[in-house]
């Protein structure tokens, strides 16, 4: 895919067709985990992201990185982008992935919520910049978004222009246990 608006963009998508795995790798993969996942809470959000990325961010087409630094060469210092689409605008589209557990009551798990919150945020954010810095690439064409199990990230997202999508936790697990049996079913045909 050829990206003629900016030479950055250009560059950092050429860079990830020679390093990434192709989307049919990330499907095996995703389904692989799907299939195995029995704690792995984050993987199966990122799994049913993956899957369903069209219903909730309908700009992204493509991944072109997927739990990697945003220079492509896992520098750590850099921190991991959990997801890098391409989009129907000839841009880039970060998505950070949090489960967040909303289940659980007290006054030491909404501290924690409230720093997984945070957190989510600043990630994004943070990847956003070293993106634009390493790869020269003007950050309005970076847009940015975030995928949680908690709804109440929608006014955040809005005050720092980060699109913010959720699913609850039971519609996660409905999902995966569908997921999973229509895995095996065809697995078995």
């Amino acid at each position: 895919m050829k990206f003629m608006t900016d030479r950055g963009i250009t560059q950092f998508i050429e860079f990830c067709d020679k390093t990434r795995q192709s989307c049919t790798n990330f499907r095996d993969f995703f389904e692989q985990a799907i299939c195995q996942i029995s704690s792995e809470r984050e993987l199966l959000l990122q799994a049913f992201l993956f899957f369903n990325s069209d219903k909730f961010f309908p700009s992204c087409i493509d991944v072109v990185l997927f739990e990697q630094s945003p220079d492509g060469l896992g520098n750590t210092h850099f921190g991991k982008c959990d997801f890098i689409y391409t989009t129907e605008k000839d841009t880039l589209f970060l998505i950070e992935t949090k489960f967040i557990n909303t289940r659980i009551g007290g006054k030491t798990a909404r501290n924690t919520r409230n720093s997984q919150r945070n957190k989510v945020f600043e990630q994004v954010i943070s990847l956003k910049q070293k993106l634009s810095q390493f790869w020269e690439i003007p950050e309005e064409l970076l847009d940015c978004g975030v995928f949680t199990t908690d709804p109440r990230l929608l006014p955040r997202g809005l005050e720092l222009n980060v699109a913010t999508k959720s699913i609850s936790i039971e519609q996660l697990e409905n999902w995966h246990l569908a997921k999973k049996h229509e895995l095996k079913t065809k697995v078995n045909n």
